[in-house]
């Protein structure tokens, strides 16, 4: 393309134009690669909060049924020394019930 001498100040502003033209553009796309880096940076956050939510109420949860299972059995062995307290001291009453009747049965006899 011939330019003519006349033109020159046209095609300089032409030029000008463009290049704001451009530049527009350029802080356009700059500023929507911003806002969508940041949006997804957002979401990797979340992604990764829930994950380390999710793994410390599992790990939590395990304490916690582990714990309810100690403590289960702990209460099982403590019933049962009971029991086995309760049933010796019943035992014993017995015991000494039939020796109470046995000693009234001879008195009464030896009378």
């Amino acid at each position: 393309m011939e330019v003519h001498f006349s033109q020159l100040g046209t095609l300089n502003f032409r030029r000008k134009q463009y290049l704001l033209e451009v530049n527009a553009v350029r802080t356009l796309q700059k500023a929507f690669r911003a806002h969508r880096a940041k949006r997804r940076s957002e979401a990797a956050t979340k992604i990764q909060a829930s994950w380390r939510k999710y793994i410390a109420q599992s790990a939590y949860q395990g304490i916690r049924l582990a714990a309810i299972c100690l403590q289960s059995h702990w209460r099982r062995v403590l019933a049962e020394r009971e029991l086995i307290a309760l049933r010796t001291e019943h035992h014993k009453w017995l015991l000494y019930r039939a020796h109470l009747a046995s000693t009234i049965i001879q008195r009464a006899y030896r009378r």
